[in-house]
C-alpha cells in the first residue's frame, strides 16, 4: 500500500489536519502551485472543502451565509485547485436558478468540442455524445437590463472574486469572459478535457459556481466534475476516472465554487438531472500595442483603401443590479426593449450601393486574444452591451485563435453545404473579396462521402493564405446522416463563437468586393428603418454560372437589387417564394414580407433569440416560413440589400449530386428491394412495397415541381425554399432501403405538421395537413414534451408581436392559406420590377 493510499483510508479530519500543514498559510500563486499535491491524491469526494475560503474546521460548523455585497473569500490553490462551499446563498442560489432557466429558454446553442481535446487543429466538432450541454454567453449587463438581478449579480460576486485573485498576484487581468451551461440529464457529459490550449493561450483560471437544487445527490443525480490535479504516471494516464485514473471528485452542490489552473484536464461526469453552472474564464492581461503596431496598421488600411467597420457600441452605464427575476419575467423583454441604434451610428460622404458609408472607426483597444466579438444587445438605457465571449466550451477559441484583427465587427458566416465541390471556393470568395478578411470567422458543415469527397471539405486557395485556415471551424458529417437544412444549419451555429455578425449562406455562392463592409453599412440603414431596431437583410440573390476557378458572376456595379415576393401555397401547405429583380436599384433597404435562408445578415442578437431549431429533420419546404413567423414575433424586420451582396449558384447541372437527385436514386433503389422476390417472401413484405413505392411516386412529384421552379436570372430569380435545403438528404442518401426511406418520409411528415401548427395557430392538424399525419408533439431532446412549442419558449413564437399581424403586414394568412395581391409583389408596383 502507497502513501496516497494510506492516507486516503484516515479519518475526513485528519486529512484536512494533513493538507493543512503540508499547505501551510502561505496563500501566494507560486506558492500554490507548487505545493505538493498528495492531499489531492485518489478519488476525493469534496472533503477538502473550504467555506468562504476559509478551510472547514474540523468540527464542521455551519458557515454564514454570503450575499454579492460582501467581501469575496480568499482563494488558496492546493494542487492548482480550491473548492469554496456557499460562494453564494441558498437564496441566491434559488433565484440565480429561475432567472438561469429563463435565459436559456430565450436562446441557447448546443454546445461544441473544443480546449485541447485530441482533435485535428482545423476541426472543432458537435458531439453530443462527448459534449451534451446547452449554454448560452452572459453578460452582467445583458443580464440586469433583462431583469435577471440573480445572475447579473453572481457574475458581478465572480468579478469581485477575480479583482481579488489579481490583488494576490495571480494573472487574472484580462477580461472575463462568463457562460451558462445546463446538461439535461439522460447520462449528458462532457468528456475529459482542458481548457487552456494552443488555441485558448490567454486563460489562466476557471471558476464553475454550481446553481443547482438544494436536492441534489451526487450518488442518484450525478453530474459531478473530475479533476485530473493529481501528479500520475502510470499506464492509465489519459483514460479518465472510469479507468482508473485518480482525480478529485466534486459534487456539483448549490451554492459551490471550483477555482482551478485552466491547464489542468477534468471531465463532466454524466449527469441524469438537469445540471446547471456558471462557469468564468479569467484571463491574462494582453499585451499593449506597440506604436510599430498601430502604425503598421493604420498603413495596412491606408494601402487597401477600405473603409473601416464601425466599432462596436458602448458598454451600458454600471448600475446596480436589479432584485431577483419573477418566474415569467425575461422571455420576450429584452427583445421587446431593443431601441433603434441609429442615433448610435456616425455618418460619412463615402456612397456604395447608394447607401453612406460610416466614418472611420478609430481602433479599438485591444482585446484577449481569445475575445470572441462583442454580441451586441439593448438594455433599458438604449445603450448596447458589448462582451468579449469565449468560444473553447463551444467549440474553439476566437475561431482557431488566430485570424488577427480587433474585436470590432467581425463577422460569422454559417454554411451548411452538400457534396458541394463549390463549397471551397464559396469560402475562398468569403475571404478574398472582404475589405477586412482578418474579421472574417467561418463554421461549416461539410456532409460528404469521406471516401470520395474529402476535396469537398476545405478552402481553395489556402495554400497562398494558410491564415485563412485559422479563421475556419468545421463539423464533418457523412451524407447519409444528414437530416435536413435545420439539423445542418444548427450544426455550423454552434460553431459560433461570440462575433458581433452573423452572415448565413449557402454553399455555392460568390460574394461581392467588400461584402463585409457593405453587410454592415446596409444592415445600419435596415436598423434605422425599423420600428424596433433589429432588422435583418435578405433575398434571393442573382444567380452566377461556371464553378471553380471559372466561374463568371454579373457585374457588380450594374447587377439590380431582388425582392422576396409570395407565389402561393402548394398542396403540402407551405407557402413558395420568389425573387424578382427590381427595374431600378433603390437608395436603401427595401422591407421584405418574406426572409431567405440562403443568405441572411443580421447583428449576432439574432442568432442568440432565433437559433435554429435541430428538432424537424428533413424539413424542406416551410424551413423560411417557420424561421421567419419566429424572428418576426420577437421584434426582427426584414429588409432586402439595396445592391448585390453575393450571387448564387442556381445551375444544378454543375453538381453530380443534390437533394432530388440523390432522393430519387434512393427511392428506385428501395422500390427494387422491397419488389425483389426474397423481399416480397418476408412477413409484411406487401405492405412495406406499397408503402415504398407510394412514397417514390409522391417523392418523383416533388422533385418535378422543385426542379421547374429552379430558374435562372430573370424577372424571377428562383422559387421554392433555399439551396441549403435543397443539397440535404431527406432520407440520409446512401442506399439506405426501404427501412430508411420510410423512417425519414414519417420524420418529415411530422416536422411539417407540427411547423403547420404553429404557422396556423394550431389549426393544421385539424384541416388533416402536412400530409395528413398525426402529430406527436415529442421532438427528442430539448423542448420535447406534449403541448407544443408555447410562445415565448425558444423553438416556439415569439411574442413581442403576433401572427395575426404578421399576416396584416405581409398580406399572407397562413392559417387560411391566402396570399393577398400585395404580397405577390412585395408590397410594391408590379412596375417596379423587371419585365
Amino acid at each position: 500500500m502507497d502513501l496516497t493510499q494510506r492516507i486516503d483510508l484516515l479519518p475526513d479530519n485528519v486529512r484536512r489536519q494533513i493538507l493543512q500543514a503540508v499547505c501551510g498559510n502561505n496563500n501566494s500563486p507560486s506558492a500554490s502551485a507548487s505545493a505538493p499535491s498528495t492531499a489531492g491524491a485518489g478519488t476525493e469526494s469534496s472533503n477538502n472543502v473550504c467555506k468562504n475560503g476559509e478551510p472547514a474546521a474540523a468540527t464542521g460548523g455551519p458557515a454564514s451565509r454570503l450575499c454579492s455585497g460582501q467581501r469575496p473569500p480568499e482563494v488558496r490553490l492546493v494542487a492548482g485547485a480550491c473548492i469554496i462551499d456557499e460562494f453564494i446563498s441558498q437564496d441566491h442560489v434559488k433565484g440565480a436558478l429561475e432567472c438561469a432557466r429563463e435565459a436559456l429558454a430565450e436562446g441557447q446553442q448546443q454546445a461544441a468540442l473544443g480546449g485541447a481535446l485530441p482533435l485535428a487543429s482545423a476541426v472543432r466538432q458537435v458531439d453530443t455524445e462527448s459534449r451534451g450541454d446547452t449554454m448560452r454567453w452572459l453578460h452582467p449587463g445583458r443580464e440586469a437590463a433583462a431583469g435577471r438581478g440573480a445572475l447579473a449579480s453572481l457574475l458581478a460576486r465572480m468579478e469581485a472574486l477575480r479583482r481579488s485573485l489579481e490583488s494576490q498576484g495571480y494573472p487574472v487581468g484580462g477580461r472575463p469572459t462568463y457562460q451558462l451551461a445546463c446538461y439535461p440529464g439522460g447520462g449528458a457529459r462532457y468528456v475529459r478535457h482542458a481548457d487552456a490550449s494552443v488555441s485558448c493561450p490567454t486563460r489562466t483560471l476557471t471558476a464553475i459556481c454550481y446553481i443547482n437544487e438544494p436536492d441534489w445527490e451526487p450518488q442518484a443525480d450525478g453530474g459531478c466534475l473530475a479533476l485530473y490535479n493529481v501528479p500520475y504516471s502510470g499506464p492509465l494516464r489519459g483514460r479518465g476516472l472510469a479507468a482508473g485514473e485518480p482525480a478529485t471528485v466534486v459534487a456539483p452542490l448549490g451554492g459551490r465554487l471550483v477555482v482551478f489552473e485552466s491547464h489542468l484536464f477534468h471531465e463532466v461526469m454524466p449527469a441524469y438531472r438537469s445540471r446547471y453552472a456558471v462557469t468564468a474564464w479569467f484571463h491574462s492581461a494582453p499585451p499593449p500595442p506597440t506604436g510599430n503596431q498601430a502604425a503598421a496598421a493604420a498603413a495596412a488600411a491606408a494601402k487597401h483603401g477600405a473603409p473601416q467597420l464601425p466599432p462596436p457600441l458602448p458598454p451600458p452605464a454600471s448600475a446596480p443590479a436589479p432584485p431577483l427575476c419573477s418566474s415569467r419575467q425575461g422571455k420576450d423583454t429584452a427583445a421587446a426593449a431593443q431601441p433603434s441604434p441609429a442615433a448610435t451610428r456616425a455618418s460619412g460622404q463615402e456612397t456604395q450601393n447608394g447607401l453612406a458609408a460610416p466614418a472611420p472607426a478609430a481602433p479599438a483597444a485591444p482585446a484577449p486574444v481569445e475575445a470572441g466579438a462583442a454580441g451586441h444587445s439593448a438594455g433599458a438605457d438604449g445603450q448596447a452591451a458589448a462582451d468579449a465571449v469565449n468560444a473553447g466550451h463551444s467549440g474553439g477559441c476566437g475561431v482557431g485563435g488566430g485570424g488577427g484583427g480587433d474585436a470590432a465587427g467581425r463577422i460569422f458566416v454559417c454554411v451548411a453545404a452538400y457534396r458541394d465541390p463549390e463549397g471551397p471556393w464559396t469560402l475562398h470568395s468569403l475571404f478574398s473579396r472582404a475589405h477586412h478578411p482578418e474579421r472574417v470567422r467561418v463554421g461549416v458543415v461539410w456532409q460528404i462521402d469521406p471516401a470520395t469527397e474529402a476535396a469537398f471539405a476545405g478552402l481553395a486557395g489556402s495554400r497562398a493564405h494558410p491564415e485563412w485556415l485559422k479563421q475556419v471551424k468545421q463539423v464533418i458529417l457523412p451524407y447519409g446522416d444528414a437530416e435536413g437544412p435545420c439539423k445542418a444549419r444548427a450544426l455550423a451555429q454552434a460553431l459560433w463563437s461570440g462575433e458581433e455578425y452573423v452572415l448565413q449562406i449557402d454553399s455555392h455562392m460568390r460574394m461581392v468586393s467588400g461584402w463585409d463592409t457593405l453587410c454592415v453599412r446596409q444592415l445600419a440603414a435596415a436598423e434605422a428603418a425599423s420600428p424596433t431596431g433589429k432588422a435583418v437583410l435578405s433575398t434571393y440573390p442573382l444567380g452566377y454560372s461556371g464553378s471553380g476557378a471559372a466561374a463568371s458572376v454579373p457585374d457588380e456595379a450594374t447587377a439590380p437589387a431582388t425582392l422576396l415576393c409570395a407565389k402561393g401555397f402548394e398542396q403540402d401547405g407551405f407557402l413558395r417564394t420568389v425573387g424578382r429583380t427590381l427595374r431600378e436599384r433603390p437608395s436603401a433597404p427595401v422591407p421584405s414580407h418574406f426572409w431567405a435562408a440562403g443568405l441572411s445578415f443580421a447583428r449576432s442578437l439574432w442568432l442568440q433569440e432565433v437559433p435554429y431549431c435541430p428538432y424537424l429533420p428533413h424539413l424542406f419546404f416551410g424551413e423560411e416560413s417557420y424561421m421567419l413567423a419566429r424572428m418576426w414575433t420577437r421584434g426582427w424586420d426584414v429588409f432586402a440589400p439595396a445592391g448585390p451582396l453575393a450571387f448564387h449558384q442556381w445551375e444544378r447541372s454543375v453538381r453530380d449530386h443534390t437533394y432530388q437527385r440523390d432522393m430519387a436514386a434512393t427511392k428506385e433503389a428501395a422500390v427494387a428491394v422491397a419488389t425483389a422476390p426474397s423481399a416480397a417472401e418476408a412477413p409484411g413484405a406487401a405492405v412495406a412495397t406499397a408503402q415504398v413505392q407510394a412514397q417514390s411516386a409522391e417523392d418523383t412529384t416533388t422533385t418535378g415541381q422543385e426542379q421547374g421552379q429552379e430558374q435562372g436570372p430573370g424577372r424571377d430569380v428562383r422559387g421554392g425554399e433555399p439551396q441549403a435545403g435543397e443539397g440535404q438528404a431527406d432520407a440520409g442518401s446512401g442506399g439506405g432501403g426501404s427501412a430508411a426511406t420510410a423512417a425519414a418520409a414519417v420524420a418529415r411528415r411530422l416536422s411539417q405538421a407540427r411547423v403547420l401548427e404553429m404557422l396556423s395557430g394550431g389549426s393544421a392538424a385539424a384541416k388533416g395537413e402536412g400530409d395528413g399525419q398525426v402529430v406527436s408533439h415529442g421532438c427528442g431532446g430539448w423542448g420535447g414534451g406534449g403541448g407544443g412549442w408555447a410562445a415565448g419558449e425558444v423553438w416556439g413564437l415569439g411574442t413581442v408581436r403576433s401572427l395575426a399581424q404578421l399576416a396584416a403586414a405581409g398580406c399572407v394568412d397562413y392559417g387560411a392559406r391566402t396570399v393577398a395581391a400585395g404580397a405577390r409583389w412585395g408590397g410594391l408596383p408590379e412596375d417596379a420590377f423587371e419585365a
